[in-house]
């Protein structure tokens, strides 16, 4: 029989050996750094938190309407808070985030990683059209700042590390999240942040929260190869990225222009289905199909038709319609392309030289509101009737008088006849009871693709979609 003192060190013994491998266990790991590390220490510093006020009216109350039960002057503002992401890009200050972090903020300021101090910055310019901004933050000291490289979208895959830094809730500074690229070339999006007219996304699983709008989306090696911009809103561990090579020509732009100054062929275009394909005939199986041609433009000038269908422009060949205002919208004004069409069941050549697009000619307004005035806007003619004492609630208000043909307004089946409620887009919602209201909407919506309505016809109130899209 083993005696008690043998049995302890044994014991003893077994206890050390265990920790000897134990000790060796942990010592296998040492030196294996994990990258995400390394793309951390790089990233975080240059990510920045962009903290913004916005002057709000006092809201509309259910059940009637503020502007009528009280004088616009009696209007309370109230200042609301808001945030977002960023990422510096040069060491002078320049921050890339999202329009809609900014859009209708009174005042900006830039909060940097690890610092306590917000400085102020101002809005060197805007793009609501893939909702880009770019900010600079105004600090005396002219210090430099850390920032981070631009990559190559293009050479992103599916499948590679996608790693996503950002502020989410505007209070959990420096969030590093890892996933890889699940997708590219997303497009028509229903997505959170609003749905901006060129819509080329990145999708990634890296998760994407409220408040890391605007931060950078990096690869293994730290470089920019998106800028996060929304998360679905229907799923969860689905975010989306604008990549940055898209960006790149927007941020050209937007430091010399303040805004983007795009291609303009002039045309109203529409993806060729099947059923197009089958009437145009076996010669045809894909391209873009021209609905409308604006009088004057380059197209126009060019001899293409309302019927003609787009199968190449530029060397490229069309089929996707988002692909194909990609194209022209990443064309200068005045570049000539040349441009091959289908039209009584041949092939045809042009060269185009491409205008500018009309709502950076003057700078902040849409075609349609640059050919008309704001009592003429899209087509339709508005006036407004006054409230008097003996009128209907129904009776008051903005009313549509006339429609032109071929017009947004038109194809989007308002009326003659029409009051307008309310008119908005993802990022602002404006009641219409008199024409200041209206004139105050058809400038704050002047840049938005499209519009959405709120009518009122026959006594029951309904939504119709003006699309201001013209490519």
């Amino acid at each position: 029989m083993m005696s008690g003192r043998f049995l302890s060190v044994v014991s003893a013994l077994l206890m050390i050996a265990g920790t000897a491998s134990a000790r060796t266990a942990y010592d296998m790991n040492q030196g294996i750094v994990s990258p995400f590390r390394t793309v951390a220490e790089k990233v975080v510093p240059a990510v920045v938190s962009v903290e913004v006020t916005r002057t709000m009216n006092h809201p509309e109350l259910p059940g009637f309407r503020f502007h009528q039960m009280f004088p616009r002057e009696g209007i309370q503002e109230q200042e609301v808070p808001g945030s977002g992401s960023g990422f510096l890009i040069d060491g002078e200050g320049y921050v890339l985030t999202n329009n809609h972090v900014v859009a209708g903020a009174t005042e900006l300021k830039i909060r940097l990683a690890g610092h306590d101090e917000a400085l102020s910055a101002e809005l060197v310019g805007s793009d609501p059209d893939t909702d880009l901004a770019l900010l600079r933050i105004d600090d005396p000291s002219k210090r430099k700042y850390p920032y981070l490289t631009l990559g190559d979208s293009d050479e992103a895959h599916v499948g590679d590390w996608a790693v996503a830094v950002g502020n989410p809730l505007g209070e959990l500074e420096g969030t590093l999240t890892v996933g890889v690229i699940s997708a590219k070339g997303r497009s028509e999006l229903d997505i959170r942040g609003g749905a901006p007219r060129f819509q080329d996304f990145i999708q990634t699983d890296a998760a994407i929260n409220f408040g890391n709008s605007g931060g950078p989306l990096v690869d293994i090696q730290g470089r920019v190869i998106g800028i996060n911009a929304a998360m679905n809103a229907g799923s969860e561990g689905i975010g989306f990225a604008i990549p940055v090579n898209l960006a790149k020509r927007v941020l050209r732009d937007l430091r010399i222009h303040g805004n983007v100054e795009r291609a303009f062929l002039g045309v109203a275009p529409k993806e060729l289905d099947t059923h197009w394909a089958d009437y145009y005939g076996s010669d045809l199986e894909k391209g873009i199909l021209i609905d409308r041609v604006s009088p004057g433009e380059p197209a126009d000038r060019a001899g293409l038709l309302a019927g003609d269908v787009l199968v190449e422009f530029d060397g490229e060949e069309l089929g996707d319609l988002n692909h194909f205002r990609l194209l022209v919208a990443g064309k200068d004004p005045g570049d000539k392309v040349k441009i091959r069409y289908f039209r009584d069941g041949e092939f045809h050549d042009k060269k185009v030289k491409l205008a500018r697009f009309p709502e950076s000619e003057s700078g902040r307004t849409t075609p349609a509101l640059k050919k008309a005035s704001p009592d003429h806007f899209a087509g339709m003619r508005v006036r407004s009737l006054p409230p008097s004492s003996n009128a209907r609630a129904n009776e008051e208000g903005v009313f549509v008088v006339s429609v032109e043909d071929k017009s947004p307004a038109k194809e989007a089946g308002l009326l003659a006849g029409d009051r307008l409620v309310e008119m908005s887009s993802p990022q602002f919602d404006i009641s219409i009871v008199t024409m200041d209201d209206y004139t105050e909407a058809a400038s704050r919506l002047s840049l938005a693709s499209a519009i959405r309505l709120r009518i009122e016809r026959s006594g029951r109130e309904t939504y119709l979609l003006l699309d201001l899209n013209e490519d």
